[in-house]
């Protein structure tokens, strides 16, 4: 990104190693991609370091001396190009943003779903609305664990135990009731009399029907 005439983006570190196989797509990178990428963008300042038995890291710095490093692990060397598209876009430092600051990735799904997914998992999703032509191209399929899920909620069987006796799962009401009247089951079963005309439904049972509702 460029303010004002300056260039926010200082120097890209990237660190790779010759014989590992998790840095193969940047070797590749290196060698056939990069030369003309530095073409294209003679600002950007490359510093290449070889570190033997060691993952693929990428680092950018920028003039505000916010730092950011980003694992390229097994990433592709069309996304190795989006990432670095991305950085050199960016201004640096967003801590002072309402949702700047540290970003949690993560490839498990979450209560509320997949929360953020992987640069990977993103670029690669991103990568079908790129292509010119989409005729024989098949879309990302969705993983084993995402699929099981599906079909756990299918079953009805869901975080909150069986979700075919309580369709909605718990809410703050009824967890009130419990921590407020831990034992209102057993005391009605108690002093439960012989006539049970006037006696109340065990407390399970009028929620049961409250959802049912």
């Amino acid at each position: 990104m460029c303010s004002n005439g300056v260039y926010q983006l200082k120097k890209i570190l990237l660190r790779y190693s010759e014989t590992g196989h998790s840095s193969r797509n940047v070797r590749f990178f290196l060698r056939f991609i990069l030369p003309d990428y530095k073409e294209e963008n003679k600002h950007l300042n490359f510093e290449i370091h070889h570190e033997q038995y060691e993952e693929p890291l990428a680092t950018f710095e920028y003039i505000n001396n916010s730092r950011y490093e980003i694992s390229l692990k097994d990433i592709k060397s069309k996304h190795i190009v989006d990432i670095i598209n991305l950085y050199k876009d960016s201004a640096g430092n967003t801590d002072f943003l309402k949702h700047g600051g540290p970003k949690v990735y993560s490839n498990r799904r979450t209560i509320q779903g997949l929360w953020c997914p992987s640069i990977y998992s993103e670029l690669n999703a991103i990568s079908y609305l790129k292509k010119k032509k989409k005729n024989n191209i098949k879309l990302p399929k969705y993983t084993r664990e995402s699929l099981n899920l599906n079909h756990d909620v299918i079953k009805g069987n869901g975080r909150w135990g069986n979700e075919n006796l309580f369709p909605k799962g718990f809410d703050q009401k009824y967890l009130k009731n419990i921590f407020c009247f831990p034992f209102e089951d057993s005391l009605t079963k108690k002093s439960e009399p012989t006539s049970t005309a006037d006696t109340k439904e065990p407390h399970i049972n009028s929620f049961y029907k409250f959802y049912k509702a």
